[in-house]
């Protein structure tokens, strides 16, 4: 028995030794592709930029410019506009008070009661 144990370590270590030689081997042929693959890519890329370059030789190309206002006139829009929206707001408010008002003294007028007598 103690030598089938023996056998069966062998058996054990031969593959995993096998499977190891095997994994090592695999992946040096899939990094041989990938680099062969990588520069397939950057020559076509170098052809594509050296075509490019060839073609744009050429001068007559117009651009948009970009005019951009300066902080201060936006600032200044910023300030105009907030006073607006500020003047809306009161007038909605003391609109809103007024009705309340009115329906404040609506109902005292409508509730008053008088004293009573003992």
């Amino acid at each position: 028995m103690k030598k089938f144990g023996k056998f069966l370590t062998f058996l054990l270590l031969a593959g995993g030794a096998a499977a190891a030689t095997w994994y090592f081997l695999k992946s040096q042929e899939d990094d041989a592709d990938f680099e062969d693959y990588d520069d397939d890519i950057n020559d076509e890329l170098d052809d594509f930029l050296k075509k490019e370059a060839a073609n744009s030789d050429r001068v007559d190309r117009e651009y948009t410019p970009l005019d951009f206002p300066d902080a201060e006139s936006q600032a200044e829009n910023a300030k105009d506009e907030a006073g607006k929206v500020i003047g809306e707001i009161k007038d909605k408010a003391s609109d809103a008070a007024g009705v309340i008002k009115d329906a404040d003294d609506n109902k005292v007028a409508e509730y008053k009661f008088e004293p009573l007598k003992n």
